[in-house]
């Protein structure tokens, strides 16, 4: 939960700052400000969880200064959706913010969700919340097919932006986000 409350604000970020204003296409914009929609209301669920299953929910919120796996995680997602912003807009830097969602929507959610499933179905905890937790996966699957589409899209459209060099980026951030999810697996599930 320390995570993916983080995550939903990082998206809404991107989305809103980095990304909806530079799709042209009106549906496809709509469909962006209809996620921003639905992870504002994922960080509300993930607030209602953090109140129901801790007495002190700053403790789950500020998890990320006192543990450093989380905090490496976190620095390296708040880098990706501030890569754009602190480096102004190009091809190249639209490019990483797409795939920089694919990767909160596909890796970081998907992976944090696979913990409460196993809550849920093997341990029989957690009922509720895994049930919440269905409905917002049911919205990042959604939301990983459009940013896949709008990639490809990007990919089609604007090929001699894919040079070697940034296609090794595209690689690396895809390769850092799994390194530190498979990172952060290990280190919340080792007891």
């Amino acid at each position: 939960l320390a995570f993916l409350t983080n995550l939903d604000g990082l998206a809404v970020e991107n989305l809103t700052f980095n990304i909806v204003e530079h799709i042209t296409d009106y549906t496809v914009q709509q469909c962006i400000y209809r996620q921003i929609y639905e992870e504002a209301n994922h960080v509300d669920a993930y607030d209602k969880m953090i109140r129901q299953y801790y007495a002190d929910p700053r403790e789950i919120y500020f998890l990320h200064e006192s543990d450093e796996i989380l905090r490496k995680k976190n620095d390296f997602v708040l880098a990706q959706a501030m890569a754009m912003r602190d480096g102004g807009y190009s091809p190249e830097n639209f490019i990483y913010a797409v795939v920089s969602n694919i990767c909160l929507e596909l890796i970081y959610f998907h992976s944090g969700f696979s913990l409460f499933f196993i809550l849920a179905k093997l341990h029989r905890k957690m009922l509720g919340a895994c049930e919440m937790i269905q409905y917002i996966q049911r919205d990042e699957k959604s939301h990983g097919i459009l940013f896949s589409d709008i990639f490809l899209t990007l990919f089609q459209e604007n090929r001699n932006v894919f040079t070697p060099r940034v296609i090794s980026n595209i690689r690396n951030i895809f390769e850092t986000s799994t390194e530190l999810e498979i990172s952060w697996g290990q280190h919340i599930i080792s007891e």
